[in-house]
């Protein structure tokens, strides 16, 4: 019997090539704070990702979805893993 495997989607990115390969792919990040950050990702530099987030924001009693970018610097992300969207 031949199995044949990848690494997994459950691996977290470490290196800077790993973010380029994965723009435009959903992210989920998990800050040192633990606090956790989804969303698209749409740039990396050396010291920064660029997350493209859907918020929902309140006008009056009506709600309403903005498109807002968030930068995220390195020294501050503990974990970040692509999620896998079917």
């Amino acid at each position: 019997m031949l199995e044949v495997s990848s690494p997994g989607l459950n691996r977290p990115l470490k290196f800077l090539r790993q973010y380029h390969k994965n723009i435009g792919r959903t992210l989920e990040v998990t800050l040192l704070d633990k606090t956790q950050q989804t969303g698209i990702l749409k740039g990396a530099d050396e010291q920064q990702i660029m997350l493209e987030q859907l918020v929902v924001e309140r006008d009056g009693k009506k709600k309403k979805e903005v498109l807002v970018e968030v930068s995220i610097p390195f020294d501050q992300i503990e974990k970040a893993l692509v999620k896998a969207v079917f």
